[in-house]
């Protein structure tokens, strides 16, 4: 008797939790992030040098903080190398009288690169291309001109 007792308040208390009664938590999650676009500036496409290869789209920007922003599009890769590195050049060919941004993150998806964090009076006129670079051995992986 006393289990019968017991299993019929378990069958209440479950059936009492099951229902629309539940918190619906689809508000809750965050928005992605979107860029805040003030200005498109340049965009470009990447081609690999040599053997390497380097693909994918980018783009440079200022933000809503006046900031100049360097994204590479989803849709980036790059072949893996050592040492590699993202620079603002004036040449295809190498990187000498170029801006270093930073190590490459990743050599694939979406990555941003803030111009203005490394020398906030840089002039982007100066610059038409973005380099991927081998440090360590002075090499042009790929690059994208700017229009």
């Amino acid at each position: 008797m006393k289990k019968q007792g017991f299993f019929y308040v378990l069958i209440l208390f479950l059936s009492s939790c099951v229902g629309t009664d539940f918190i619906d938590d689809s508000d809750m999650i965050p928005e992605p992030m979107e860029r805040e676009v003030t200005k498109e500036k340049y965009i470009g496409q990447f081609s690999g040098k040599g053997s390497y290869s380097v693909s994918g789209d980018v783009s440079i920007y200022e933000n809503e903080s006046n900031e100049i922003i360097v994204e590479f599009a989803e849709n980036f890769s790059a072949s893996t190398g050592p040492g590699l590195y993202v620079y603002l050049s004036n040449s295809n060919n190498g990187v000498a009288g170029g801006v270093e941004l930073g190590k490459l993150e990743s050599n694939t998806g979406g990555q941003l690169y803030n111009v203005s964090l490394i020398d906030n009076t840089l002039s982007l006129e100066s610059y038409n291309h973005v380099i991927v670079h081998c440090k360590p051995f002075n090499v042009v992986f790929g690059y994208a001109e700017l229009n």
